[in-house]
């Protein structure tokens, strides 16, 4: 809920709030679906002959995936360097992949329990 409040806050501080949100938003979404893409190639190989998690039409299905998500990462962070955009939300982009791995301590600590 706070973080929820931090972000509706900081979108009140641009002219455009929406824009401002996807903006800074979408850089860690695409950077979460490009992780899930990979993570299913280590699951394979952790598998041997019998894998943990069957995918239809793998291996094509899922580089393909990982591919466009790559290319969705690139685009949502080159879309805040166009002069238009950069200055309004080059910072909360940054912010927002920054504040990222700040949750891998919290997991981290929750799997020592």
């Amino acid at each position: 809920g706070v973080i929820s409040l931090v972000l509706v806050g900081a979108s009140a501080l641009t002219p455009d709030g929406f824009s401002a949100m996807v903006a800074y938003t979408s850089p860690v979404f695409w950077t979460f679906f490009l992780l899930t893409a990979l993570t299913l190639f280590i699951f394979r190989r952790k598998g041997g002959e019998h894998p943990v998690f069957r995918v239809p039409g793998h291996p094509v299905i899922p580089v393909a995936f990982a591919l466009m998500c790559a290319y969705m990462l690139y685009s949502s962070i080159d879309y805040v360097r166009n002069p238009d955009y950069g200055p309004k939300f080059g910072f909360a982009v940054g912010a927002g992949l920054l504040v990222m791995p700040a949750g891998v301590p919290l997991y981290l600590l929750s799997r020592n329990k």
